[in-house]
């Protein structure tokens, strides 16, 4: 049994909590320091050490007073940020997640103050966790619809499904629409990650209650489920296989997972539990090393954003203290793992 207040606060935020990095053979070295307020420099050029802890390397982006960000990705160029933000206003209001995109001239820049997303995604009540297949031309996120969706479901903050949506030949993405997954378990479905293959296939990663009334009591929790991609058409009744929930090195008894993030070569998962950042690998198919946890200075949460292609860099949520010791707004930050002998 779960503390109700707790899960409500994890669904409420959705900002995933730690990670699981599972390549660090020992434990990794804790870093003691708060990350740094100042803006990160470029990250670390070439081929790093996979089984080196990672550094804080300091924030990237700065959300502006009042928003915090949710699913933050990355080009592969690092040079643009797409995250859902929830924006506080008069008494404390808390709007809507909408989807915004910061931009850099290169990774040794600063990014600009960004724009919200283009074309028809804002128009659902609230969208977050955006993602997107290898080509850029297919996006999915976790969103909702005031009142419910058309079908009759109960849709809201702590109720998302996942849409996705096509970029059209103007280069904007079209209406949004409820991916038709094949669901065996659970209803809720949070935080996607989306790894798909130029020569097809791929993987939909997300995190579900394990209960199909939620996981406010009644034994249900947030785990990680897996779903193999079939083919690029979303649109489709058979685009994913039955989702299977993911065990072995990421479940832990009596705990929480959720925020999954995979390599490009779906080698490394990196996922958020019980307040700590932790990793995995993956040794075989579908089994897993012993994850690892990968303290990087977050005081309230940290929650893996994408981890680069060469496993070296690695972007992340984390909430701080401020100097009164209240919470901090959840920025992003920057760590790195180190070249080899270093």
């Amino acid at each position: 049994m779960i503390r109700k207040g707790l899960v409500a606060s994890l669904l409420g935020s959705i900002a995933a909590i730690g990670l699981w990095v599972a390549c660090l053979p020992s434990e990794p070295e804790i870093i003691a320091s708060t990350p740094s307020q100042d803006e990160a420099g470029a990250p670390d050029a070439g081929m790093c050490d996979p089984n080196a802890p990672f550094t804080n390397r300091g924030r990237v982006f700065a959300a502006p007073l009042g928003q915090d960000r949710r699913g933050a990705t990355l080009t592969n160029d690092e040079k643009t940020i797409y995250f859902g933000f929830t924006a506080s206003g008069f008494l404390g209001r808390q709007y809507p997640a909408k989807l915004y995109v910061p931009d850099r001239n290169g990774p040794d820049e600063k990014f600009d103050g960004g724009r919200p997303m283009e074309g028809a995604l804002n128009g659902l009540a609230g969208q977050d966790y955006p993602r997107f297949n290898h080509d850029g031309r297919i996006i999915v996120f976790a969103g909702h619809l005031d009142g419910g969706a058309p079908d009759g479901s109960p849709e809201g903050p702590n109720n998302p499904y996942l849409y996705f949506a096509t970029k059209g030949d103007a280069g904007t993405f079209g209406t949004p629409q409820r991916l038709k997954l094949p669901l065996n378990t659970g209803s809720v479905t949070f935080n996607p990650f989306l790894r798909t293959l130029p020569g097809g296939g791929g993987d939909l990663w997300f995190s579900q209650c394990t209960e199909p009334g939620g996981c406010f009591g009644d034994g249900g929790t947030l785990a990680i489920y897996r779903a193999d991609v079939l083919h690029d058409r979303f649109e489709a009744t058979n685009a994913f296989s039955i989702p299977v929930r993911v065990e072995g090195g990421v479940d832990l008894p009596n705990t929480n997972e959720y925020s999954p993030v995979v390599s490009a070569d779906g080698n490394e998962l990196l996922y958020s539990s019980a307040a700590a950042i932790y990793s995995t690998y993956q040794t075989t198919p579908g089994q897993w090393t012993k994850p690892r946890s990968i303290p990087l200075g977050g005081v309230y949460r940290d929650a893996p954003a994408w981890i680069s292609p060469d496993h070296c860099r690695l972007y992340y949520e984390s909430q701080v203290e401020n100097e009164n010791g209240s919470p901090s707004i959840v920025d992003i930050y920057l760590a790195t793992r180190p070249a080899p002998g270093h």
